[in-house]
């Protein structure tokens, strides 16, 4: 099977099977309240299976909207004083969720409601609502553009996703974190390409899409479901024009791809080559000892590597199996002389266990070292996790009774040492190693015992 490899993006001819525009049903909006009225839209940032209706005071207005979806902008009584806002699943018998907020007359408020976030990890919220006040103008000679962050992609305080205008980035991820609706921007109008950039890690494009945007309209982009792959409610953006109820544009999901990247761990070669399904691959080109080559994404299903140095073949017919969004760390170890050259696979996690900590693996790649316990020395303490005791080569830390092969660390400035198993006899010196929140990393000891290293690879952050 041939391999198809891109560099932190992909080619848009790939996009052509995604379903290019999406209407939702058409109508006139309310877009004058009076002095004794205001406008209310809701947006469904829930799972498919809620179909939320609006309820504002004790009465129910329009119908339940589908997720992913608005519902049309709706008159009401002006409320100057706060009024229950709710929302139910068509009839009082089941309420998702509720807030008080005020409404003017002459007001428009957006409501939004959030999903409950059991599904997307360890951080849990209840289904919630956020009501905004819809309040300025278009700048003139411009359209502009709000961003609704209804995805598990970040936290309360830095989101995962950023927003670009072609290249230029228009919203940082740390502007953007769940739960959230983002400022008015404002956007040259015309054809532009708006892309949903995934920028916590390897950035790789989320989502994207060609939109010719009209001066003078105001553009809300609606994000829903989840980039986890734990969880089965797929990633979704829309563009909706305020103006017009009818206009909803559905941006293209790029095919999903596997990660992959290379370490030379081999002793004695200063740098090799990978070949992928016989094709060279630039990133993997004269890769030097002891370098990672970085991600390239690869297209799902099996294929083969060919590891050579100066031409001259070191180790072919490696197998690697590429799933969805599955990130792979190909470790190519052993000496030359003798004759001991293999590539070593791991699978890491897109993100770290604990986003306030490290999740860090130990891999043993000295081939002629005895085995190691290694241990964290944090100012006056020391530590050494099961996980990482008792490695021998080419052995990875793996926590004891799982096949978990990270231990969660604190972050800080900490030294690393490597002890012959079972002794106090050093074996790898201490080594000065800072430690990041977020970060998935492995921490490698490397060539021969007389000349034996520490060596990292950061898989994320």
């Amino acid at each position: 099977m041939s391999a198809t490899i891109r560099r932190n993006g992909y080619s848009l001819v790939l996009l052509v099977l995604a379903i290019i525009v999406a209407s939702c049903s058409s109508g006139s909006d309310v877009t004058n309240p009076t002095s004794t009225t205001a406008t209310v839209r809701l947006y469904n940032g829930m799972t498919p299976s809620s179909t939320p209706r609006l309820n504002i005071g004790s009465t129910p207005y329009g119908s339940v909207i589908p997720s992913g979806d608005r519902g049309p902008a709706i008159e009401i009584p002006e409320a100057p004083d706060s009024a229950i806002v709710a929302v139910d699943n068509g009839t009082t018998s089941t309420v998702y969720a509720r807030t008080t907020a005020k409404f003017p007359g002459s007001s428009r408020s957006s409501i939004v409601v959030f999903p409950s976030t059991t599904a997307f990890g360890s951080t849990r919220y209840p289904d919630t609502i956020l009501v905004i006040r819809d309040s300025g103008s278009v700048m003139a000679g411009m359209a502009r553009l709000r961003v609704v962050n209804a995805t598990d992609a970040g936290t309360f305080t830095t989101g995962e996703l950023g927003i670009y205008r072609n290249d230029t980035r228009l919203i940082a991820s740390s502007a953007l974190p769940i739960r959230t609706i983002s400022p008015w921007y404002n956007v040259e109008p015309g054809p532009q390409q708006i892309r949903i950039v995934r920028e916590w890690q390897t950035p790789y494009d989320a989502a994207t899409r060609t939109v010719d945007l009209e001066s003078g309209v105001s553009y809300t982009l609606l994000l829903t479901g989840t980039l986890d792959l734990a969880d089965s409610w797929l990633f979704r953006a829309r563009l909706f024009a305020e103006s017009d109820q009818g206009t909803v544009t559905d941006f293209l999901i790029p095919p999903d791809v596997g990660n992959f990247q290379v370490v030379n761990a081999v002793i004695g070669i200063r740098n090799i080559d990978v070949k992928i399904d016989g094709r060279a691959v630039p990133e993997m080109a004269k890769l030097p000892f002891p370098n990672a080559s970085g991600y390239v994404d690869l297209e799902l299903g099996t294929h083969t590597l060919e590891v050579t140095a100066n031409g001259s073949p070191l180790v072919n017919n490696i197998r690697t199996l590429s799933t969805l969004r599955s990130r792979k760390t190909m470790f190519v170890s052993g000496t030359l002389v003798p004759p001991n050259i293999v590539g070593l696979e791991l699978s890491e996690p897109e993100r770290a266990q604990d986003p306030l900590a490290t999740s860090l693996r130990v891999l043993h790649l000295s081939p002629d070292s005895p085995l190691l316990d290694i241990a964290i020395l944090r100012d006056t303490t020391e530590e050494a996790p099961a996980a990482f005791r008792g490695l021998e080569f080419r052995e990875t830390s793996t926590v004891p009774g799982t096949t978990n092969q990270f231990v969660t660390v604190a972050p800080g400035v900490v030294k690393v040492v490597g002890y012959r198993a079972g002794t106090k006899t050093v074996v790898l010196p201490p080594t000065d190693v800072v430690l990041e929140a977020g970060q998935v990393r492995t921490l490698w000891v490397g060539g021969l015992l007389s000349s034996i290293g520490l060596h990292s690879v950061i898989h994320s952050k």
